[in-house]
Parts: structure tokens; C-alpha cells; sequence
């Protein structure tokens, strides 16, 4: 069991780098779009000021604001690469390797009807199962305590009493 549960702690966690892994990649993309937008309007607006169309305070909170939605994609890489090399070394990779993570896993449907019923799951999870497992251990030693509390009861002969009525009847 505990093999088991550290088989089901590192699986978790490689769901957990996984999930956060897809959800930052899109959260990047969505930080690029917005960089591309910036920058756009970035280059419009200097354009404008060098035609004498704009001014110098409109060009420079424009790259201001380029400059923080850069800044937060640098910092979403940042955060993507730990998310990475984390989960190389919980699956014991080289902190190098790239994993092609798939965003979207089919599941085949003979998987699905085994998992439909409500009481399957908790005969498959190794956490369920420990806990389970952990139960009925603790219910061993409740019922051995309770046993051990009554003096052991021996049946069979007394040999020394019935040798004394045997002296007595003997005697009369």
C-alpha cells in the first residue's frame, strides 16, 4: 500500500504540473496577443508623433504599457520553464528534456463505462484503498484490545484437584 500511495502522490502531482503547465501556456498566449496589440499601437502612435500628428506623452505611456505586458510575459516564461523543469524532475528527466504535452486526451469508451459505476472508483484509488487498508488495521487492534482485556480461559482437566479427591476418597 504504501508503494501505492506514492505511485498515486507522484501522478497527482504530474496532473497538477500538467494542468498548470496548459493553463499557463494559455495565459501566455494570451499576454502575446495582447504584447502584438501594444506594440501596434505603439508604432502607430510614434508614427503619428514623427508626422506631427501626436504628442510625446501619448507615445510614451504607449511603451509604458508595452513594456508591463512584456514584463508579464517574461515573467509567464519564467513560470512556464519552472513548471517544466519541475515536472521533469518529479518523472526523473533531465532538467534539458521537452515534453510535448497534449492539451486535449481522448479517453476510449470501454475505459468510460468501467469508470460509470459509483463504487468502482473507490476499488481502484490507492488512496481509498490505503485508507481503507488503514481502517481495518486499527479495527484489528481495537478487537485484539477488547480481547486481551478478559483473563484467558484454559478448559481441560485439573489434575491436582482431582488427585486431591482421589487422596480423600482414599482416606475414607
Amino acid at each position: 500500500m504504501n508503494l501505492l500511495w506514492q505511485e498515486w502522490q507522484i501522478v497527482s502531482q504530474a496532473r497538477t504540473f500538467f494542468a498548470r503547465a496548459v493553463e499557463l501556456e494559455r495565459q501566455r498566449a494570451v499576454i502575446d496577443e495582447y504584447r502584438k496589440l501594444f506594440n501596434d499601437r505603439y508604432q502607430r502612435s510614434n508614427t503619428a508623433m514623427q508626422q506631427g500628428n501626436e504628442i510625446l506623452p501619448t507615445v510614451v505611456s504607449d511603451l509604458a504599457a508595452l513594456q508591463a505586458v512584456e514584463t508579464q510575459l517574461h515573467d509567464i516564461e519564467q513560470v512556464i520553464l519552472k513548471n517544466r523543469h519541475d515536472l521533469n524532475a518529479l518523472l526523473g528527466l533531465a532538467p534539458e528534456a521537452e515534453l510535448q504535452l497534449v492539451h486535449r486526451v481522448s479517453v476510449p469508451a470501454s475505459i468510460l463505462r468501467s469508470w460509470s459505476h459509483p463504487l468502482r472508483p473507490a476499488r481502484r484509488r490507492p488512496d481509498l484503498l490505503a485508507l481503507a487498508a488503514g481502517y481495518e488495521a486499527e479495527e484489528q487492534k481495537l478487537r485484539q484490545a477488547i480481547i486481551e482485556q478478559f483473563p484467558k480461559l484454559n478448559i481441560g482437566p485439573n489434575y491436582t484437584t482431582t488427585r486431591h479427591a482421589f487422596i480423600r476418597q482414599a482416606r475414607h
